[in-house]
Parts: C-alpha cells; sequence; structure tokens
C-alpha cells in the first residue's frame, strides 16, 4: 500500500522548510463470508451415536457439517476456535478428537474409525473349568510365571514404577496360603520370565544386567538376592528359559539377528545345542519330550521333539490361528496353551498330549499373556479383564 504523506511549510528566521509527515495508512475494509466444512465420520461397527461439540448429530455413516464465519483479511475467530467429535456405541470404547478449521486435525480421523470392544470386567470361563480365583487385584500389570514344587509360592514379574524404577519387571514370589508378597529382584535393571529349580534352591530367569538379555540363577530365594550369569552377551539375547524336571538342563530361545533358535544346555552354560526355530519351551514331566511354538505357514503352532538329539518333530496344532506357550500338565497327558482362534482373542485352551480334544476354557472380551500348570492341579494365567493385568487361577474340568 502507498504510504501517505502531508506537506508542511515552515517559516524560521527568515528561512523556509518543507517537512512531510507520514499520515496513518488507510486499511481495507475487512469482508466476511460464511463458509462450510464437511467429513465423513464412518464407523464398524455402524449406528454409532456421534456428538460435536455436546449435541447429538446423528449415527454413523454420516457427514460432520460445520458452518464458520471467513475473514478476508486473515484467519477469523471461527476458524481457530476449538471443536470436539465423540463417537459412542454400547459395548464399545468410545473415540474422541479435538480439532479447528485452520489446524485441520479433522483430516486424521481414521475412516472407518474402528471401534474397540470394552473389556469384560471379569474374567469367564467355559463348562470345561471351574474354581475360577483372582490371585491379584490391581496395581502394576503382572504376569504368572511358574509354581513352586511344594505348591506355596507363586512366581510373577510385575511392571516396575516409582522413583528409581528401571522400564522393566521386577521379579517376586506371592504365598498362596496367606498372600505375602516378596521382592525377589532388584528395581535397578529388566528381570523377568523366571522359572524354580526343582530342589526350590533359587530359579533362573532372564536379566539385562549385562547390556543385553543373558541367562542367570539366582543365589538364593529370600528377597533382592546376587546371581550368577549362565550365558554371556556374545551368545544373543536370551528369551523363555524352561529348567528340565531334574534341573540338570535349560531349554530357552536364543535372539539372533531376528531370528526365534531354540537351544538346550546344561545349567552351567556348558553343552549348547542349537535346534533350529522355537521358542517358549517347556519340558514334559518325563524329561524326554519338550513342547515349543514354532511359525509354521505363516502362524505360530505347537510342536513336540526329542530334546536329547533334535528328533521327532511333531506338529500338534495346525489352525490358522496363533498357538502359543504350550504348558505341560504334572502328568504329562495334556497340555495348555493360549490361542486367538476364537475371534481373535487370546484365551485359554487344552489338548491332550497328542494334539487333540483341543478344548476351550476362557471366554469374553478379555486376553491372557501368561500360563503355567501348577503341581496342584490348577493352571495359573494373567488376564487384563477389568483392564488390569492381573493373576488368576482355574481348575480344568477333566
Amino acid at each position: 500500500m502507498t504510504q501517505v504523506f502531508k506537506m508542511i511549510v515552515i517559516g524560521l528566521l527568515g528561512l523556509t522548510f518543507v517537512a512531510c509527515v507520514p499520515q496513518p495508512r488507510q486499511q481495507a475494509p475487512t469482508y466476511y463470508s460464511t463458509r462450510q466444512l464437511s467429513f465423513p465420520i464412518n464407523t464398524t461397527p455402524t449406528n454409532a451415536k456421534v456428538t460435536l461439540d455436546g449435541k447429538v448429530v446423528g449415527a454413523t455413516p454420516l457427514d460432520i457439517s460445520l458452518s464458520y464465519q471467513y475473514a478476508s483479511r486473515g484467519a477469523s475467530v471461527d476458524e481457530s476456535m476449538q471443536h470436539r467429535v465423540r463417537v459412542e456405541k454400547n459395548g464399545y470404547e468410545s473415540y474422541a478428537l479435538s480439532f479447528s478449521v485452520s489446524g485441520k486435525e479433522f483430516q486424521r480421523i481414521p475412516n472407518p474409525i474402528k471401534l474397540k470392544q470394552k473389556l469384560a470386567e471379569t474374567v469367564s470361563i467355559t463348562g470345561a473349568a471351574g474354581a475360577l480365583k483372582r490371585i491379584t487385584t490391581g496395581g502394576p500389570a503382572k504376569k504368572v510365571l511358574d509354581l513352586s514344587p511344594d505348591r506355596q509360592w507363586l512366581l510373577i514379574q510385575a511392571k516396575e514404577v516409582g522413583p528409581g524404577a528401571a522400564d522393566g519387571s521386577v521379579l517376586q514370589k506371592i504365598n498362596l496360603l496367606n498372600g505375602t508378597r516378596v521382592a525377589l529382584s532388584p528395581r535397578s535393571s529388566d528381570n523377568k520370565e523366571a522359572m524354580w529349580l526343582p530342589d526350590m534352591s533359587g530359579f533362573i530367569f532372564i536379566s539385562d544386567r549385562l547390556g543385553t538379555y543373558t541367562l542367570a540363577q539366582s543365589l538364593g530365594v529370600s528377597g533382592e538376592v546376587g546371581a550368577r550369569f549362565i550365558t554371556q552377551p556374545a551368545l544373543g539375547a536370551i528369551r523363555y528359559p524352561a529348567v528340565s524336571p531334574k534341573g540338570h538342563e535349560i531349554a530357552f530361545t536364543v535372539i539372533n539377528q531376528s531370528s526365534n533358535i531354540l537351544s538346550i544346555a546344561d545349567n552351567d552354560g556348558t553343552n549348547l545345542r542349537m535346534y533350529g526355530p522355537g521358542r517358549q519351551p517347556d519340558w514334559a514331566p518325563s524329561g524326554n519330550t519338550i513342547a515349543f511354538a514354532r511359525q509354521a505357514g505363516g502362524s505360530s503352532h505347537i510342536f513336540t521333539m526329542n530334546p536329547e538329539k533334535g528328533t521327532d518333530l511333531v506338529q500338534l496344532t495346525v489352525s490358522g490361528a496363533s498357538d502359543r506357550l504350550p504348558k505341560w500338565s504334572p502328568n504329562g497327558k495334556h497340555m495348555a496353551f493360549i490361542s486367538d482362534r476364537v475371534q481373535g482373542n487370546r484365551h485359554l485352551f487344552v489338548m491332550n498330549n497328542r494334539g487333540g480334544a483341543i478344548t476351550q476354557l476362557t471366554e469374553g472380551n478379555f486376553n491372557l499373556s501368561s500360563v503355567c500348570w501348577g503341581e496342584d492341579g490348577y493352571i495359573y494365567f494373567s488376564a487384563n479383564a477389568g483392564g488390569n493385568w492381573d493373576v488368576w487361577r482355574l481348575k480344568p474340568s477333566f
């Protein structure tokens, strides 16, 4: 815009001066117009209630329509004003987004919005199970690991929380008679996936104290005791340790360049044998067979093999689902495992030791993350029913 000046003539002592004084700019008028914003709201499933700024505007599928004032000279107040859209349906988690016209956050709304079913408030079991009991309630997320041979202490791992806690888990034992809980590992490192030694002199676990997950054995069971390391970081990251029935050998998975290698070594780390792809091993009570999970045909399935030579490989599950975490029954006749073969939720199943008579034990909109079959005949598991990962147990009805 051209600057406007005013000429002023000043006379002083016979001299004449001419001064140019700038004048205020003439502002162009601002024009306002009404504009319309429209974007779709689609959901799976459909017929979800949609509210905009607290007012119900309809049910999906629909188009959100919003009128706003547009200013010719820069953004108007209406364009930066915050709005909130909310989508709700009974039995499903709600979806909400705050947006403004100028911010264009509405462009991030998925099409369609896939609504998630709300988690069940409690664990439900099928008619093939009974004696359901909740072992822990609330607090940090917990995974069940192993029941002691004397049937009194349950090993669990709990998410670390609070000042000084590392980004990982701590090992604890719970007394099933009185509920006493004892910490077994320091909070300054990530320690998890523990299993009792048969004589209860200690337990095997994995820890990142050496910079990567290595296999270790505790030097006691009374508290935050020390440990001796069975493997070294050069071997690769170790996961899913399982102690043989007599305690002389340990099966585990070596993660090396994204490969899961099923391995077995003596309890001091010597006599290492690697048997190809496999994870989450568990020894049969006889010690003559080992069960484990392996990828086959794009899905995880349960296999068994001879642990001495790696022979006699047998595939027990053949569904297109993800079957994992096999656990032998105390008498060796059955096997528990977790599968998402029903409606996509990870639930507890049992089968005989040849892969037949598969039976579902838990049901409902929740998931399981770990399982162990105790010497007391109960199957212990971790489930997120109610929104928190807690430990439960049940007994199969056979």
